[in-house]
């Protein structure tokens, strides 16, 4: 229980203080970052609690659970939103959803959004596909590490 307690509340902490930090008004205030990271401290701690309702109340079996499936579009996500943020397809999705919005605005969190839609598809894309290479790679070892015995051969 130690382990998974400080996973979630250091994950929440951390979140939340690095969003406290791009929130803080002067260079010397600190109040944002310490008042956000116990923020984040409470919200991990709510998430350590949900999941472990929700496992215990519906009987999931953790090895049962696909991590794989859940951690790539996540994944996906934030590597897209990245991308999409320092790309030019804020102009993309300005010029397709509003063309009418001034680019100098909007045009890093069209791009972030975009960015995130599109990485989550191509990381939910991307699990099945490296799945099957990594089960094909295995199987070749596995019958690599096979000897046959020659029947023609004596002993």
């Amino acid at each position: 229980m130690g382990f998974r307690f400080m996973r979630w509340a250091a994950f929440g902490t951390l979140v939340g203080c690095l969003s406290g930090y791009a929130l803080k008004s002067s260079k010397g205030d600190m109040s944002a970052p310490i008042v956000m990271g116990l923020v984040g401290f409470a919200l991990g701690m709510g998430g350590l609690a949900f999941v472990s309702i929700v496992h215990r109340g519906l009987k999931w079996d953790r090895p049962m659970t696909n991590l794989a499936a859940i951690v790539a579009p996540l994944g996906g996500a934030v590597v897209g939103g990245c991308v999409g943020a320092v790309s030019n397809l804020g102009r993309v999705m300005l010029a397709i959803f509003n063309p009418d919005l001034p680019e100098m605005d909007f045009l890093i969190t069209f791009g972030a959004i975009g960015g995130v839609f599109i990485g989550a598809v191509v990381g939910v894309c991307l699990v099945p596909i490296t799945g099957a290479l990594v089960r094909r790679v295995k199987a070749k070892q596995l019958r690599s590490d096979e000897t046959v015995l020659d029947p023609d051969s004596t002993m």
